[in-house]
């Protein structure tokens, strides 16, 4: 038990550390949200075909994301892909929140491993949704 907090701590500051250095970037409506090339692949399906199509001399830096998703969602996308966890801000519309996160299941082809619909299924009972 106290060996799986330390590894998870040592884990969440590591993550905070990589986070900070921009490897690869999400392009969404002009928008760029910083992101790793490693946790795309890790996440998502599509990403990992993408990189998978890439060849090797170019050197891919952006990603240009047509979800037609609102940076909001996607911003609470990437901070899951890193937390496994989904937050919202007060300002933020949580049906609007859950709706587009839920698309994005599908859309970006979500490894199942990691329970983001779990995660959406608890807020959507938390701002009564259903």
């Amino acid at each position: 038990m106290m060996i799986q907090r330390i590894l998870k701590f040592w884990l969440k500051l590591i993550m905070r550390i990589i986070r900070r250095k921009r490897i690869i970037m999400e392009k969404v409506n002009y928008e760029e949200i910083p992101v790793h090339k490693f946790i795309l692949l890790a996440r998502s399906g599509l990403f990992m075909e993408m990189f998978d199509n890439v060849n090797e001399k170019d050197n891919l830096n952006k990603v240009q994301d047509y979800s037609n998703k609102s940076i909001e969602s996607l911003e609470i996308l990437i901070k899951y892909f890193y937390t496994n966890s989904i937050e919202m801000t007060a300002d933020q519309d949580p049906k609007l929140i859950v709706d587009e996160l839920s698309d994005a299941v599908e859309y970006y082809q979500l490894n199942a491993q990691w329970n983001f619909e779990s995660e959406l299924l608890k807020i959507k009972k938390q701002f009564d949704l259903n």
